[in-house]
């Protein structure tokens, strides 16, 4: 246990810089945005990067996604852009592919994973995540295995104008 002295003067502290980090991540956020529409205007569809999670063997072979862009009028069916597996997966290494929408719909959306037609349960599979926003999802496998990860990958987009969905084969290699 702290002392009171000490446990007060931590409060503080946090207190004082819980303000200085949300403003940090607002501002890149903006910076994510602006970059992205820069991008956007030179007819670039996708940044592509790398991303090292805490454990050195564990890479992410990523691209950054663009929003999409505002559709005029009422709400319609959502409208997947194609994405593909890259083609040389090789076993232990990792993979992040993104589901975007073409264009917001006016109402939301929702998105769901599939494999072999069955949904992914992340809870299931722990090497498996997923991350959904307002216009697209992304899927990470981390340290593919071709035994256990090989198949058809389906991202489906729904709202209630209807549904979309897109498929792609992870072949990995031994």
């Amino acid at each position: 246990m702290l002392p009171a002295n000490t446990a007060k003067l931590a409060l503080s502290v946090w207190a004082a810089l819980l303000p200085l980090m949300l403003q940090l991540l607002g501002k890149m956020r903006i910076i994510r945005q602006l970059l992205l529409l820069m991008l956007q205007s030179l007819s670039i569809n996708t940044l592509p990067f790398s991303f090292l999670s805490s454990s050195a063997t564990s890479s992410f072979s990523t691209a950054f996604p663009y929003p999409a862009t505002h559709s005029s009028g009422s709400s319609s069916r959502p409208r997947l852009k194609e994405f593909q597996f890259g083609p040389s997966l090789i076993d232990g290494k990792s993979v992040r592919v993104f589901c975007n929408l073409h264009d917001l719909t006016g109402t939301a959306v929702s998105f769901q994973w599939l494999k072999d037609g069955v949904p992914i349960s992340t809870a299931a599979s722990p090497h498996i995540s997923i991350a959904n926003f307002a216009d697209y999802s992304s899927l990470a496998i981390n340290r593919v295995d071709r035994r256990r990860d090989n198949g058809n990958y389906t991202c489906r987009a729904a709202n209630s104008a209807g549904t979309d969905q897109f498929s792609s084969v992870l072949n990995v290699q031994g």
